[in-house]
């Protein structure tokens, strides 16, 4: 195609496949001279003009008695490539199946030159296919674009790019490798390459093949995108927002590498400069979810919640399929104290994902907060039975078994916790409180202490030590923590 396509999908490809031009005495002149004369003037239009322009040439063209068979399907190819570029998926697909179809066995090609072209027709309509999801077709025509033409490169890394989609990277890798083979030039093998070993988790890998990439082509701004966010897992954070820069000085309309270098920008502590790159994306694409939700993760990092629901309510409503964007809506209801909201969005968020323990975490605590203990310890018991390694678990539940008063699986909770994370400190201040709640007091003198090791200073967890000291009147060690209270809080 002389039309770029650009699909849709998490590893897109870009078919650079030339329209097809009529060759190798395909126009033939015959009686009706007049007819082939107009078939002369059509053909470069078909081939060539803008898409509108292309379709009524090559319209004219399949219509044209001097026309041979060969000549039709080629412009039926060429027309299919137009509605293409013009996102008219059902007719391209309709043209290249009847390019196809036509004069199968023309004794006027030679067999290698009919099979590049008919090599060409399948890749364009593969590629028309992947467009509409129909990945099952695609890869069958990608495979028979193979079969006829071995050597054709866009073809394995469209092939590649389906396997990458469909989650087959040793596939997709096999594929870019022949690719590269073929033509170590191809910049777009380099990168479709180093996104799957990306998208396995091989940063490593993937920063070496997008630096293939960039250097065969230094205008790519989608390969720096794509380092930058290898740099970013690898927690390079200097080298990811360089390439990001670099990538938006190529592409300032990039909605992906503002959102990268956002992103890059929060690790590093800089959230309002992180936010100013969200609102770019947001400018250049207002329904751009991604950049929604960073932005509203971005104000809710910084206190502003309002907000953050306000963007997380935008993201919804363009899809309301994210996890994700239900539960960090219903944190910043959390924050905002209003709990049913919260409540109402994690419930959401669950019915997506019923495997979510984080989710389960959230929605006992705004339980808890709404004094509803009952549906708290079922939410963490939900969480545990998730994941089992999840301490905070054991001891929010702990919290809620001690507030009904059932204080012996508070205590087995706690215990577990401390397994999990000997040094919680809010672990050890739980515990203890409950051993003092009864008179056992030297082990609650035990875990304050582990608490005052592990945490932060508190005048009031000397204090509750204080008490239990004087429970066992040990005067000398209550006054002393009664001091140290007193000087911690600036008395």
């Amino acid at each position: 195609m002389n039309r770029l396509l650009l699909l849709g999908v998490a590893l897109a490809a870009i078919s650079t496949t030339p329209a097809l031009a009529f060759t190798n005495g395909v126009l033939k002149w015959d009686a009706n001279g007049s007819a082939m004369r107009r078939l002369v003037k059509l053909e470069p239009v078909c081939r060539s003009a803008e898409p509108k322009t292309a379709i009524d040439a090559c319209t004219q063209m399949v219509g044209n008695t001097a026309a041979t068979p060969r000549v039709k399907a080629i412009a039926y190819s060429n027309r299919g490539s137009a509605y293409m570029a013009l996102g008219e998926a059902q007719p391209a697909i309709d043209d290249f199946s009847v390019a196809l179809q036509i004069d199968p066995h023309d004794p006027t090609w030679e067999a290698d030159q009919k099979a590049e072209v008919d090599a060409n027709v399948h890749l364009n309509r593969g590629l028309t296919y992947a467009s509409q999801g129909e990945q099952a077709k695609a890869m069958a025509d990608y495979g028979e674009a193979i079969r006829l033409n071995p050597k054709l490169v866009d073809a394995y890394r469209d092939r590649a790019a389906a396997y990458a989609n469909a989650r087959d990277p040793a596939h997709a890798l096999a594929d870019y490798d022949e690719a590269i083979r073929i033509d170590p030039a191809a910049a777009g093998a380099w990168r479709g390459r180093g996104e799957t070993y990306a998208g396995q988790g091989d940063f490593q890998h993937a920063v070496a093949d997008f630096d293939e990439a960039i250097r065969r082509d230094p205008s790519d701004a989608v390969a720096l995108d794509d380092r930058s966010r290898a740099y970013k897992a690898l927690g390079q954070l200097d080298k990811a927002a360089d390439d990001e820069h670099q990538a938006l000085a190529r592409n300032d309309n990039l909605g992906s590498a503002h959102v990268n270098l956002g992103e890059v920008l929060s690790a590093k502590g800089q959230g309002d400069a992180a936010i100013a790159q969200y609102d770019a994306a947001i400018k250049a694409d207002p329904n751009y979810v991604h950049a929604l939700i960073a932005r509203g993760d971005a104000y809710a990092a910084r206190g502003d919640r309002a907000k953050a629901v306000a963007d997380y309510d935008t993201a919804l409503k363009l899809d309301p399929s994210l996890t994700a964007a239900w539960n960090n809506r219903g944190l910043a209801h959390l924050g905002l104290g209003e709990y049913a909201a919260a409540i109402s969005d994690f419930g959401a968020a669950l019915k997506l994902d019923g495997k979510a323990a984080a989710v389960f975490g959230n929605r006992a605590r705004a339980y808890s907060l709404s004094n509803d203990p009952v549906h708290a310890i079922a939410d963490f018991t939900a969480e545990v039975a998730l994941a089992p390694d999840h301490a905070q678990a054991f001891i929010g539940r702990a919290v809620e078994y001690h507030r009904l008063h059932d204080d012996t699986r508070a205590l087995a909770d706690l215990d577990a916790a401390i397994r999990l994370s000997p040094d919680d400190a809010e672990a050890h201040k739980t515990r203890g409180l409950i051993y003092y709640g009864q008179n056992d007091n030297r082990r609650a003198i035990a875990d304050f202490s582990d608490a005052l090791r592990l945490g932060p200073p508190s005048a009031l967890l000397l204090r509750d030590r204080s008490r239990a000291y004087a429970a066992l009147h040990d005067e000398r060690h209550a006054a002393a923590d009664d001091a140290s209270a007193e000087k911690l809080a600036g008395r």
